[in-house]
């Protein structure tokens, strides 16, 4: 049986399972005791690659601990603990050779919680091409996350936004797809033309991001 370095109530988390799995709101992780003095731990454990390389069994005997990452990254949301964004980020490079959708789902979601902090690292992330294709959408999916959690915030994302996809030739197809949902979901009609363009010219992959009408249709430009 694996044993862990963990203290509590960091090392509860190690117990909890998949009981609040992705279909069902997260709990109140502060009612555990957590408090500032534990973000350096809870950060630890994010990023145990022992921990993240624990068998899934399909037989739904995994260990309970494989759960730990997924309630340290909601416990350190919950602390507004933006120290934690760069390592949050950088789990979106684990998708590269193993998808999670627990990863893919809930990391820009929390990002997304942490708000204005977490915006520039996350544009710093879909803009840098040296980052993975998946690093670069993920960080997409957060941009857009922190515009639809913060509309003061919506018009910056917007601006972020149009700003990466000016680069669509040298971008991944898949990355301008992201972009575009980004500014569909934020309802921009100022990069409707910059979009247009990118999709005409095929540098989008319209089975994610769908085709100019349909972005037109999402940001009410339709009739």
């Amino acid at each position: 049986m694996e044993t862990f370095t963990y203290t509590d109530p960091v090392a509860k988390l190690l117990t909890l399972g998949s009981k609040y799995d992705l279909k069902v709101a997260w709990p109140n992780y502060l009612k555990m005791g957590f408090t500032h003095e534990h973000i350096p731990e809870l950060i630890r454990l994010v990023q145990d690659f022992e921990l993240a390389n624990l068998p899934w069994d399909e037989n739904e005997q995994e260990s309970e601990a494989v759960y730990g990452q997924m309630h340290a990254w909601r416990t350190l949301t919950q602390l507004q603990a933006i120290e934690a964004i760069p390592v949050m980020l950088n789990l979106f490079h684990s998708l590269d050779d193993n998808f999670d959708d627990y990863i893919s789902t809930e990391v820009p979601r929390a990002l997304g919680m942490l708000g204005e902090a977490a915006l520039i690292p996350s544009y710093e992330r879909l803009k840098n091409q040296s980052h993975s294709t998946n690093a670069r959408i993920h960080a997409a999916s957060t941009v857009s996350e922190i515009g639809k959690r913060y509309p003061g915030l919506r018009r910056t994302c917007v601006r972020l936004f149009i700003d990466a996809l000016a680069e669509y030739k040298n971008n991944d197809a898949g990355v301008n797809s992201f972009i575009i949902l980004g500014l569909a979901t934020l309802k921009s009609q100022e990069a409707a033309l910059l979009v247009e363009k990118v999709i005409r010219e095929g540098f989008s992959d319209t089975g994610f991001s769908g085709n100019y009408r349909s972005y037109k249709a999402s940001i009410g430009l339709l009739n």
